[in-house]
């Protein structure tokens, strides 16, 4: 863990976001610092966050002195962008830093919690690649990777293939994207043996899990297992 980078973005509008369930939460100034970076610090202790903000209605407050982010800020607003631009770029960014500074990269999107990185870091450690598919795809084909993990040894031919997949540059939202970005590393990837991204119901009990979009009670569950409130 002593190499390993955590890559996220943000980025927050006035409107909210299109799933009216997720929670306003994690579109607040302090989601990040009170909940998404404490409840990863709550489990690991030694990792660099590094964050891509997008140049958005909403920015993020607060500060973490134990293990703050590593910040890179978009020069471009985000609402004259394409719809994935700024997704794209934030993954790229960690996956840059990552292999910049020889380290392991994990991808935990803004809304996404996850339990147990212990045992996630664990399973990823033999793989290059890894994000959820098959029955945790909100669609066939399509890629779960609001968690997403990248060896060192990968990054050069990941970074390679995220830039000429064009996905920065695509218009609109859907399932195209996802589609894509299964395409492109389909023959590196390794499915998470666990749930969930988006699929619902959640099952708290099991040993390891992750979730997007979640609701009020949801992100209360995921803090309460790391005795968090």
């Amino acid at each position: 863990m002593l190499n390993l980078c955590i890559g996220t973005g943000w980025c927050a509008h006035k409107e909210g976001h299109n799933n009216p369930q997720r929670s306003k939460l994690q579109n607040s100034p302090r989601w990040m610092h009170r909940y998404w970076l404490r409840h990863i610090h709550a489990q690991i202790k030694e990792f660099t966050p590094v964050l891509y903000h997008s140049d958005c209605d909403i920015w993020i407050e607060g500060d973490n002195p134990d293990n703050d982010f590593e910040v890179v800020l978009s020069s471009v607003p985000a609402r004259k962008l394409p719809y994935r631009h700024d997704w794209a770029a934030s993954v790229l960014q960690g996956a840059l830093y990552a292999y910049n500074n020889n380290m392991d990269y994990l991808y935990i999107e803004q809304d996404c919690m996850v339990h147990n990185l212990p045992a996630v870091l664990e399973f990823a450690k033999n793989h290059d690649i890894c994000y959820g598919h098959g029955k945790y795809s909100m669609f066939p084909g399509w890629a779960e990777n609001s968690l997403m993990w990248v060896k060192n040894a990968s990054l050069p031919r990941f970074i390679s293939r995220m830039v000429s997949s064009g996905i920065k540059d695509l218009p609109g939202g859907g399932t195209t994207i996802e589609m894509l970005f299964h395409n492109k590393f389909c023959d590196m990837f390794t499915p998470w043996p666990f749930g969930y991204g988006r699929i619902r119901p959640i099952d708290f009990t099991q040993p390891a899990f992750y979730a997007q979009q979640l609701t009020d009670q949801e992100i209360a569950q995921f803090m309460a297992l790391e005795g968090l409130k």
